[in-house]
């Protein structure tokens, strides 16, 4: 199913969004016209879009894919398809993004982890405050990060080891932490402690990865160590926006990596809230 086929009363209207523009084909008709098909794609579904001449863009694609854009498309029906052709498109920086877990590719998401992703959708659109949302953003449209996010598994064999267990389990965490704290800290706190308990695991992807057969060097490393050099260039972006925000990320982070005899007692409660969340989702 496409993102249109879910709008049919969009039919022979302008629709405009934000999506994940990941492919162009170039296409012949019978005639001998040349025309595009662009794939856009968020976390609904994805259209294919076509780009005719007489809308002027078929020079103006984008060659760098996958890239966030806003689009408007005129939706129309043809041989019993919902289709869309392209008025518009220009690509979008970080900034301009209003929700980028929306941007994540439904297609490559396993079925088992859809509510997970509608979940993290809707967790994302509340995030406050603005520079913590712009850096999930940022984490999320990785392309080191996404779509990998979305297919890899929570470990081999212990626990969420099904493609798609790493986000499963990451929102399971995320869900015992805003019980565990809801009424006790501040919203900015909440929020914070929701976004570590999404990345906690993201090493994972490069050490567990989404087939039975781990990468060569996951002896070599753990997955903490693979959390911080993924999103280390982030956390330098956030800093001189939110030096508060971002020396509390680093340093839950880095409890949360630590082996379970190393810890003491965490100077700020939600590195606490989030290793007891991390033991209860992986122990049911």
């Amino acid at each position: 199913m496409t993102a249109l086929d879910k709008a049919p009363t969009r039919l022979n209207s302008i629709v405009q969004g934000q999506y994940l523009l990941t492919d162009v084909t170039q296409r012949q008709t019978s005639g001998g016209k040349w025309f595009a098909t662009a794939t856009l794609e968020d976390s609904t579904g994805s259209i294919d879009a076509y780009v005719w001449p007489e809308s002027g863009l078929l020079g103006d694609l984008p060659v760098r894919r996958p890239v966030p854009v806003q689009a408007a498309l005129y939706v129309r029906r043809f041989a019993g398809r919902v289709i869309g052709d392209l008025r518009a498109l220009h690509t979008i920086s970080e900034p301009e993004i209003r929700n980028a877990a929306r941007l994540l590719p439904r297609s490559l998401c396993p079925e088992a982890a859809v509510p997970a992703l509608e979940a993290l959708e809707l967790m994302a659109a509340k995030l406050n405050p603005e520079p913590l949302r712009r850096f999930m953003a940022r984490v999320l449209l990785d392309t080191r990060i996404s779509p990998a996010i979305l297919t890899c598994r929570g470990s081999l064999g212990h626990h969420h080891a099904a493609r798609g267990g790493l986000l499963m389990h990451s929102m399971h965490v995320m869900a015992l932490c805003d019980r565990l704290t809801e009424g006790a800290l501040t919203p900015v706190e909440r929020d914070l402690i929701k976004v570590v308990a999404l990345m906690h695991d993201l090493g994972k992807i490069r050490t567990v990865g989404d087939t039975n057969t781990r990468p060569v060097h996951y002896k070599l490393v753990d997955h903490g160590m693979q959390t911080s050099r993924l999103l280390d260039k982030h956390l330098e972006w956030l800093r001189p926006r939110a030096p508060d925000l971002a020396a509390a990320t680093n340093y839950m982070l880095s409890y949360i990596g630590q082996p379970n005899a190393m810890r003491h007692r965490a100077r700020f409660v939600g590195a606490d809230i989030v290793v007891y969340a991390d033991r209860i989702s992986a122990g049911l």
